[in-house]
């Protein structure tokens, strides 16, 4: 849960060398498979992560009210 509108978007910001979310298109047909409501905006990234010992690759989904 966010405060604000600025607070969400400074979170979704990530481009470092150790972390970087790439904004995904978010399909159709994954949104009808959830049967959100009309109201909730979906973000969809590819999130890397990486640091010396741990590399991690996968995606982030953010449902916005």
């Amino acid at each position: 849960m966010f405060e604000s509108d600025a607070r969400l978007k400074a979170f979704m910001e990530r481009d470092t060398s150790e972390q970087t979310w790439t904004r995904l298109p978010v399909g159709s047909v994954c949104l009808q498979r959830f049967m959100l409501p009309a109201n909730v905006e979906v973000y969809c990234f590819h999130e890397l992560i990486q640091d010396e010992d741990y590399t991690h690759s996968g995606e982030v989904w953010l449902l916005v009210q």
